[in-house]
């Protein structure tokens, strides 16, 4: 769900839910937790990205936008940035990439897409600037397994451009299978009712403790869908390393 200045495209979504196993509440008596704060988790997130990205593609020059998170890793001391994959559709190609974080508003970095996983709507983009410095609060990656109906959720990305939005909604279905039109996966996500819009893709969505449990692939009005925080760790390793999985 990337938002694109010169047009915009309905987003075919089949929907086939799938069962799965009833996990036990944190808290006996069954109550819902309380609404995670969408503004105070949107001023603590200084990993927070906006992505800005022109590609040639079969209607010429167009410039897109999306979200992402920035997350450091340790062992190389190098900067990257998740995003959802459909940054680059298949048959395009990127020309050049800018980004922006939440506590650098005004300052852009060049990018480049270095691997992706359409299996899971996943790609990592590396800064490429040599003067990048990161001051701020790198997020917490949390566990995706313990997601359950009704946990309380922030999604936060650049819906329509706006950069750094925030939405607070509650999981609605934990596990279920997608078909997205243009990826020839059926991809394991969860559903959830803090929808941003076009533009959002590649955000991250924050549970009650501020962990990241998921990125924001696609979604409509009312409902968002993301791919799960674990299978995204899975995958980082071999897409830092420059894995490009059709």
């Amino acid at each position: 769900m990337r938002k694109s200045r010169l047009f915009s495209a309905a987003l075919l979504i089949t929907l086939l839910y799938v069962g799965c196993a009833t996990v036990a509440p944190n808290n006996p008596t069954g109550a819902l937790q309380a609404p995670v704060n969408a503004r105070q988790t949107l001023q603590n997130a200084d990993y927070l990205v906006h992505i800005v990205t022109v590609a040639f593609t079969q209607q010429g020059v167009k410039q897109f936008e999306l979200s992402g998170f920035l997350f450091l890793y340790e062992p190389s001391g190098e900067y990257f940035i998740v995003t959802a994959s459909h940054i680059n559709c298949p048959g395009e190609t990127m020309l050049n990439t800018v980004v922006y974080l939440h506590n650098q508003p005004g300052v852009g970095h060049n990018a480049e897409l270095v691997g992706y996983d359409r299996r899971i709507d996943t790609a990592v983009l590396k800064i490429t600037d040599p003067d990048f410095v990161f001051d701020g609060r790198l997020p917490v990656l949390g566990d995706s397994n313990r997601i359950k109906t009704g946990d309380s959720v922030v999604v936060m990305g650049s819906p329509q451009g706006k950069r750094f939005q925030a939405r607070d909604g509650r999981v609605t279905h934990p596990r279920v299978n997608i078909r997205v039109y243009g990826n020839p996966y059926s991809l394991l996500i969860f559903e959830h009712s803090g929808a941003l819009g076009p533009g959002s893709s590649g955000g991250p969505v924050v549970n009650e403790r501020g962990e990241i449990i998921g990125m924001t692939i696609s979604g409509s009005n009312q409902y968002s869908f993301a791919t799960h925080i674990n299978d995204i760790k899975r995958a980082l390793p071999n897409l830092m390393r420059g894995i490009q999985q059709e």
